[in-house]
């Protein structure tokens, strides 16, 4: 089995016209343990594409949220990406199940640095994380916490990368004076817009809630919110 790095580009060794996640299947491949690890190079082709694409992308955004289900089993999705010229570029950075009480900030950060690896494997410049200059958030205090919440721990890694990277005297960082890297600034974070009107509107939540049992939605309702 082979593979370029590119999506889409991998083939099976003896089955040539197997290409692409979406030709992938068991009667073609004879196997449901051959259609897993061709869906498994797949997922790594795709990412190392994004990891090369992301080098070239202005404005490097991280966004990520938390999420819970019925039966109690809490989920951690999250994004990155950035602008080419007016286009938004956005990849999967990470779809982890939550166990216990992880810190958020932390396994961000493992993520990110997984993506570095993967920069440096295919001979790319290796974005650092203090060139992510957004966090796109859920405005909860898990998030916004001044101590412990995941935006400050991850600024305190972009600054820790910094500063190594001006005492090393890291080429690449000296020769990437842009104004969101030097001087060294905080990522700017932007919190999700209904959440914000509801901090800031209680009146928000009324109408919502009135919205939900005009359509029967009651079992959406918890506390009158």
């Amino acid at each position: 089995m082979k593979f370029d790095n590119m999506a889409n580009s991998y083939v099976l060794e003896g089955n040539p016209e197997v290409t692409g996640f979406h030709g992938i299947t068991k009667e073609m491949c004879g196997s449901p343990d051959t259609v897993q690890r061709a869906t498994m190079i797949e997922a790594a082709a795709i990412d190392d594409e994004a990891a090369i694409e992301f080098v070239t992308l202005n404005c490097r955004t991280l966004k990520w949220d938390e999420t819970s289900t019925y039966f109690d089993r809490k989920f951690l999705a999250a994004k990155y990406g950035g602008y080419d010229g007016q286009t938004r570029r956005s990849y999967v950075l990470t779809i982890t199940e939550l166990v216990g009480d992880e810190d958020i900030s932390e396994l961000l950060v493992n993520a990110l640095r997984r993506v570095q690896e993967r920069q440096r494997q295919q001979g790319r410049r290796v974005v650092q994380i203090y060139e992510i200059v957004y966090f796109i958030i859920d405005n909860a205090s898990t998030n916004r916490g001044s101590k412990n919440g995941s935006v400050k721990k991850l600024n305190d890694a972009r600054l820790a990368d910094w500063k190594k990277g001006y005492e090393e005297g890291d080429v690449r960082y000296m020769a990437y004076p842009g104004p969101y890297v030097y001087p060294y600034r905080p990522a700017l974070d932007i919190g999700c817009m209904d959440h914000v009107v509801s901090l800031c509107d209680a009146e928000t939540s009324k109408i919502w809630v009135a919205l939900a049992k005009k359509l029967g939605l009651n079992h959406l309702i918890t506390r009158d919110r």
